[in-house]
């Protein structure tokens, strides 16, 4: 036990320097005027695929009037052509996420039993944040940094809330401030709802003093808070490993300034869509890559913001990546403007399919739809089983 804990102590110490310097981020926006003239609205959609997957997980957990309200939660989000509704999710997220526990509560809870009321009343009882959870890891990759962002966050609560139950016996003051502690996690889905829903409604400035105010002011806050918890807390290594470990090591993350990372740009290239194009360039802001044996192209981008990001010229929002695909000297796909915007650290992938026929129109008809099928991530035919599923057969 005296090794874990001079270990965990160690890690702390470590830790603390990347960590406390969160606050002085120097390319954080504040208020500030940004013309949305011409700035087209990125859109992602999913697919058929990946939409049966959600249907498939709503099935499997949940029932009654809670399944009928998990599948109008998830319509409301995607529509039928499978577009997400990003504003919406950002709201469900507000709407249906954990709820944080009011500290008042907190504070005049009487006995440990009190305080594990208010658990299962605020944190465990709320189904339809593993549901919004999951439908946000679909598109994860368009959400690059951000998906990280919201993903770990909630992991971290989840880890979180197992560590205070397995702890129900620590002094009833000692569980009120890991209880507060925890319950200041919940800041991170509130942040991430709060900025796409801005974001996407062209709010740039609120956008940006949201994820500027939580960097500069909330992460430093929230480190010292745990750092005070560990000291508090010292003799309970679990604990002070959970702390360390989990949550110091994800403001050092935030640290590093993930919205300058790199984004993925992969995919594949065919012909009448069972032959790999091999020698096709790829292009995309400036970097090429070629098509292997395979067809397959993956490569990196630098995702420097410029007019065209969303908001302009801004690291924290989502960058255009439009993909062009050359052979022969002829350009054989240019992703749409709308459909190429990522966060940085994300990864767009791009499959293009071309065709040879007889009939030159049909085969420019064909291609064209086909590509569009694919860029746009839209279904050729009804859902099936949704349909099915309706109609209760």
């Amino acid at each position: 036990m005296r090794k874990v804990f001079l270990a965990s102590l160690l890690a702390v110490i470590m830790l603390m320097v990347p960590v406390t310097s969160a606050s002085q981020t120097t390319n954080i926006s504040y208020v500030k005027n940004i013309t949305t003239a011409g700035l087209d609205t990125p859109q992602i959609f999913i697919t058929e695929a990946e939409r049966f997957q959600i249907d498939l997980f709503i099935e499997e957990n949940f029932e009654g009037e809670d399944k009928q309200k998990a599948y109008d939660i998830v319509n409301e989000i995607i529509s039928y052509d499978l577009q997400v509704d990003v504003v919406e999710l950002a709201e469900a997220w507000v709407l249906y996420g954990y709820e944080k526990i009011p500290q008042e509560e907190i504070d005049n809870a009487p006995t440990t039993e009190a305080l594990e009321a208010l658990i299962m009343a605020y944190w465990l009882l709320n189904i339809f944040a593993d549901l919004l959870m999951f439908v946000t890891t679909i598109i994860a990759g368009r959400l690059g940094w951000m998906y990280y962002f919201i993903n770990e966050g909630m992991n971290l609560f989840v880890q979180g809330v197992g560590i205070v139950i397995d702890f129900l016996y620590i002094t009833l003051n000692s569980l009120k401030a890991l209880i507060s502690t925890l319950n200041q996690v919940l800041t991170i889905p509130q942040v991430f709802a709060e900025a796409l829903d801005e974001l996407f409604n062209h709010e740039y400035a609120a956008f940006l003093n949201t994820i500027g105010s939580f960097l500069s002011g909330f992460a430093l806050n929230f480190v010292d808070l745990v750092l005070g918890l560990i000291a508090l807390l010292a003799n309970f290594a679990e604990i002070v490993n959970y702390l360390a470990y989990g949550i110091l090591p994800f403001f050092g993350w935030l640290d590093t300034d993930p919205w300058t990372g790199q984004i993925r740009i992969l995919g594949i290239v065919r012909e009448n869509i069972f032959f790999p194009v091999v020698g096709a360039t790829v292009t995309c802001k400036g970097e090429t890559a070629v098509t292997d044996e395979n067809g397959e192209f993956d490569f990196l981008v630098d995702p420097q913001p410029d007019g065209n990001s969303f908001p302009p010229d801004e690291f924290f929002g989502m960058h255009r990546c439009t993909i062009t695909v050359e052979k022969d000297g002829q350009i054989l796909k240019e992703s749409t403007g709308i459909l190429s915007y990522v966060f940085s650290s994300g990864y767009i992938y791009c499959p293009v399919f071309t065709f040879k026929s007889r009939s030159a129109s049909l085969s420019l008809r064909l291609m064209d739809k086909i590509n569009n099928f694919f860029a746009r991530l839209q279904v050729l035919a009804p859902n099936l089983y949704r349909n099915i599923q309706r109609l209760g057969v």
